[in-house]
């Protein structure tokens, strides 16, 4: 999506909530003309009729077309949820599809940790609640937290792990990572997927992190967009709407560096956008 196309879009989303000024109704008015010339001046005489279609044409326009539908909805079901604080029935609707979305980078990023039988695992920023179940599958006799602060979010991880809260082995905490309900040197491994974006502090919450984290004990840091060349502006623009943190690679290594991890070890997928940040408290 080009910036007038998206500066459109946001107009058109601003109207639902309440009037636009004068000057806006102007500018959308403008830009729905640009954008009106610009599909006219395009030249479709050369397209067949679809009765003389091959099966290959008509598979690949199928797969465009469900590949749209599905990343409309998805962006519709981003917008109604608030990724930065999930509420309600589209922050619960939103966690189910990143429970789903999120699951091939988590299992990847993970993979990077070694596990011993009884380590106790905190997972910041918990969501949807699917990291915290695949983790029960990885460590035998392990013991589990979690931590959001959103309402939706702890309700949610609640519901998708209710049998390891039954089994004892699972708490979950309406707490921020700024603040956490934990005490010294608690945890053998920290996880956090896609949270630290909207940690109000960075480089303070990272201390706090250190703090519950056991001397030997290893942090990993997951996220699925790290600032560098060549990010499309469809992330561009989620990173402005939702005001997210968005470092690059040097600047993971300094924060790490000053709260005092050692060992740190950045893992970038090829191919994909995802990182994982991993770390050993000193």
């Amino acid at each position: 999506m080009n910036k007038k196309a998206s500066k459109l879009k946001k107009l058109k989303h601003k109207q639902k909530r309440q009037a636009l000024t004068d000057q806006e109704k102007k500018e959308k008015q403008a830009l729905r003309s640009h954008l009106q010339k610009q599909i006219d001046a395009l030249n479709f005489g050369n397209l067949k009729p679809e009765e003389d279609y091959t099966e290959a044409e008509r598979q690949h326009v199928a797969d465009l077309t469900e590949k749209l539908r599905r990343e409309y909805s998805e962006q519709q079901i981003t917008e109604a949820g608030r990724p930065n604080h999930p509420t309600g029935d589209a922050g619960r609707a939103m966690l189910e599809r990143m429970n789903d979305s999120h699951g091939p980078m988590t299992q990847w990023a993970l993979s990077h940790l070694q596990f011993n039988k009884g380590d106790r695992v905190l997972d910041i920023g918990c969501g949807g609640g699917a990291c915290l179940a695949r983790l029960s599958t990885m460590v035998e006799n392990g013991s589990f937290a979690g931590i959001d602060y959103a309402k939706t979010s702890v309700e949610a991880t609640q519901q998708f792990n209710q049998a390891l809260i039954d089994a004892g082995k699972l708490e979950v905490f309406e707490a921020s990572v700024s603040d956490m309900p934990f005490k010294d040197d608690e945890f053998d491994k920290i996880v956090t997927v896609e949270s630290y974006y909207f940690w109000p502090d960075f480089e303070t919450d990272m201390q706090e992190v250190y703090r519950v984290l056991k001397s030997g004990g290893h942090f990993l840091l997951i996220a699925e967009v790290y600032d560098h060349e060549g990010l499309p502006q469809s992330v561009l623009d989620n990173i402005k709407a939702y005001d997210m943190r968005n470092l690059n690679l040097d600047g993971f290594v300094d924060v790490f560096e000053k709260t005092g991890f050692a060992d740190i070890a950045i893992h970038v997928k090829p191919g994909k956008r995802w990182i994982a940040v991993e770390s050993v408290k000193a």
